[in-house]
């Protein structure tokens, strides 16, 4: 009766265990992210779709509408510090470049983060959703 009683603790504890929360950070690292909304707007169509992508080693890269990208970045819980960009040098022609330039703001601005249903929000200290992304 005691091994039966153990047997049924044993399975529930990995029943709770498999039903746990999602890891946030994981989410954030398992995707590719492609941008859905810039400051509150969706972004401007060019011929590549802007992108993030956070690997385990706190580095980011992606595509910014003209450029491609690189940096740095630092989790504590649901807080984020994106530093440290670089791009490549191709010249852009407004109103994508312009884009590009609000774009590598929003990145520096964001404070937290969220990720919700595939979907990625970066947001600065006041609390406003810079920039919003979807899994791909």
């Amino acid at each position: 009766m005691m091994l039966y009683r153990l047997a049924i603790l044993f399975w529930v504890l990995i029943l709770i265990a498999a039903c746990g929360s999602p890891d946030p950070v994981a989410d954030l690292m398992r995707n590719r992210w492609q941008l859905i909304e810039i400051n509150g707007q969706p972004p401007l169509t060019g011929q590549q779709s802007i992108t993030i992508i956070f690997t385990t080693s706190d580095r980011l890269s992606g595509f910014s509408g003209c450029n491609t990208y690189g940096g740095s970045y630092r989790l504590d819980g649901a807080t984020i510090a994106i530093s440290d960009l670089i791009t490549t040098f191709i010249a852009c022609s407004d109103p994508i470049g312009a884009q590009e330039i609000a774009f590598h703001q929003a990145l520096q601005a964001a404070t937290h983060y969220e990720v919700n249903a595939g979907v990625l929000s970066l947001v600065d200290d006041q609390g406003a959703v810079v920039l919003r992304f979807q899994a791909v």
